[in-house]
């Protein structure tokens, strides 16, 4: 098998390296977002009710800052080629599933003092989100463990 189109970035190692620097753009922009909730008067008025909304709403902002810190680390860590770098990756990609689970539990528990509709549709978001983050584990985990281009674009 000829390896030498797998010595260049392409393929799922490319499409890979695209999402991350996408995440990262929409990760700054829901942080924006985010943090202009904070000045918006009608959570002022909710806040009043909700004694834990405006702590929820900083916690999401931590877990935002978290998650572009944590492409901008993928980003840094895809562009050094050596062959250690996919070791690094798989454990940033289990680091990252880690702070994903904790930061949704704490959400959740954040936000038990909302209505019980509410309640419900947060749980259901929080079960999307556990099973996305632990499929996206799987699949880019394994995908960086075996990989022919990832071992002939990093070296063995």
């Amino acid at each position: 098998m000829d390896d030498s189109k797998f010595k260049k970035l392409g393929g799922w190692l490319l499409f890979y390296v695209v999402c991350c620097v996408v995440s990262v753009v929409f990760g700054i922009m829901g942080l924006i977002q985010r943090v202009g909730d904070l000045s918006d008067p009608a959570l002022a008025a909710v806040a009043d009710k909700y004694p834990l909304m405006t702590p929820s709403i900083w916690l999401n902002i931590v877990l935002s800052v978290i998650g572009v810190g944590f492409g901008i680390w993928m980003l840094s860590t895809l562009r050094t080629k050596s062959p250690a770098t996919p070791a690094k990756i798989r454990r940033i990609l289990v680091l990252n599933f880690a702070v994903a689970v904790v930061g949704a539990i704490a959400v959740v528990l954040m936000r038990l003092d909302m209505p019980a509709v509410y309640i419900g549709l947060l749980t259901g978001t929080f079960a999307v989100t556990i099973t996305a983050a632990a499929g996206m584990l799987a699949v880019w985990y394994s995908y960086f463990k075996k990989s022919a281009r990832v071992k002939a674009y990093y070296g063995d």
